[in-house]
C-alpha cells in the first residue's frame, strides 16, 4: 500500500522526512505553504522531531493523533496570519492541506505500527473472509439478505473504490475513497433498479449493510483493519480539539466510514462463530446496541486486549462491542427514505 509515497520531495529543513505532494481541489493551499518557506521549515522541523522522540504506545493513537493536530493548527494559525486569509473556506482549505500533508510525511512511521499491533486481528479477519467459499454462500450467512435480491446488485464499482484505498497514504484520501465507495454503491442500486425497469426503490440500513459487506469479500483490499484503524486515529485527533473544522467536513461521511466498519465486524463474527460452534454459521451480524459511540481509542485497544481464561475469543468479541456502537450510529443517521 501507500504507493503515493514514492517519489516524494523534501522540504525545507526536514532532512530524511520527505513531505509526498498530494494535488487537492485546488493547488492554492500548497502555495500558500510553499510560499512561506521559513513556516513551512519550522513546521517539518517540528514534525520530524516529532516522529523521532514520541513513542507510539498501542491503544493510546489518540494520544498521537491530537499531538499531530496541535501541530497542524499551530501551523496553519501561523500561515492564516502571515497570508492575512479572512474568508473561513480559505482557512478550512489550508487546515485541510496542512493536516494532509502532514499525515503524508509521517505516513510510514504511523503506517509501520498500525500494520505491527494489528498483525493478529488482520490474520482473524482475513479467516473469517476466506471462509466463504462463494458470494451466493455469503448471502445466504447474512441475517435479511435472503429473498432481497441484493446479490444480483452490481457492486463492482464499490469494491474497485475500496481497492483504491491500498493506493492511499493519508486517511483524508481513504475517508474519501470510502464515501466514494458508498456513493458508488447508491449509484449501483439505482441502475439495478433501471435495469429491471422498476420505480422508486427502497434500501433501508439493513441493506446497505449486507451491500458492503459483498462489497469487502470482493474487493482486494488489504490489511483492512489498519486502513480503518488510520482513519479512526485521525478522526480521533479531530475531534480532541472541540469545534475543530476538520470533524465538520468528514461528519457527512460517516454513514460510509461506520457501514465499512460493521462489514469488517461481520467477519470477524463469523470467525469466532467458527472457531465456538466448527462450521455452523453463526449470524454474525452486527448488532444495533451497546458501546460508547465513535470508538476512540478504545476501537485499537480492544483488538490489543488478551482474553482472560475460558474466553479465547473474548477479544474478537470486545472490538465487536466498539464497531456495534458505529452501527447503532449508521442507523441512526439513515432513516430509510434517504436511500430512494
Amino acid at each position: 500500500a501507500a504507493a503515493g509515497e514514492a517519489g516524494a520531495s523534501a522540504a525545507p529543513g526536514l532532512g530524511a522526512l520527505s513531505l509526498p505532494r498530494i494535488p487537492g481541489p485546488s493547488d492554492q493551499p500548497l502555495e500558500w505553504l510553499d510560499s512561506a518557506p521559513d513556516i513551512q521549515g519550522s513546521h517539518f522541523d517540528e514534525v520530524a522531531r516529532f516522529r523521532n522522540t514520541f513513542v507510539q504506545v498501542p491503544g493510546c493513537e489518540q494520544s498521537t493523533a491530537e499531538r499531530i493536530r496541535e501541530i497542524v493548527d499551530a501551523t496553519a494559525h501561523k500561515l492564516i496570519r502571515h497570508h492575512r486569509l479572512e474568508q473561513p473556506s480559505q482557512q478550512r482549505q489550508l487546515e485541510y492541506q496542512v493536516s494532509r500533508n502532514t499525515y503524508a510525511a509521517l505516513h510510514s512511521w504511523i503506517w509501520r505500527h498500525l500494520q505491527h499491533i494489528l498483525a493478529t486481528p488482520e490474520e482473524r479477519l482475513e479467516k473469517g473472509i476466506r471462509s466463504f467459499a462463494s458470494a451466493e454462500e455469503l448471502v445466504e450467512a447474512i441475517p435479511g439478505c435472503q429473498g432481497r435480491g441484493l446479490g444480483l446488485v452490481d457492486i463492482k464499482r464499490c469494491s474497485d473504490q475500496l481497492d483504491e484505498v491500498d493506493h492511499k497514504i493519508s486517511p483524508h484520501e481513504k475517508i474519501a475513497c470510502i464515501d466514494e465507495a458508498y456513493s458508488a454503491l447508491q449509484r449501483c442500486v439505482a441502475d439495478g433498479a433501471r435495469q429491471a425497469g422498476s420505480g422508486a426503490v427502497e434500501i433501508t440500513g439493513d441493506d446497505v449493510m449486507s451491500l458492503f459487506i459483498l462489497a469487502v469479500y470482493r474487493s482486494s483490499l488489504r490489511q483492512r483493519l489498519a486502513h480503518v484503524a488510520h482513519v479512526e486515529m485521525y478522526l480521533q485527533g479531530a475531534a480532541g480539539l472541540s469545534g475543530n473544522v476538520q470533524v465538520a467536513r468528514f461528519e457527512e461521511a460517516g454513514y460510509a466510514v461506520s457501514a465499512l466498519q460493521a462489514a469488517l465486524k461481520f467477519f470477524l463474527d463469523e470467525c469466532t462463530e467458527e472457531r465456538r460452534h466448527g462450521s455452523a454459521r453463526g449470524g454474525g451480524r452486527a448488532s444495533a446496541g451497546g458501546g460508547t459511540g465513535r470508538g476512540g481509542s478504545g476501537l485499537i485497544a480492544s483488538y490489543l486486549e488478551k482474553p482472560g481464561p475460558g474466553d479465547a475469543d473474548g477479544d474478537a468479541d470486545r472490538a465487536g462491542m466498539q464497531l456495534s456502537s458505529l452501527v447503532r450510529q449508521a442507523r441512526a443517521q439513515g432513516s430509510p427514505g434517504s436511500w430512494r
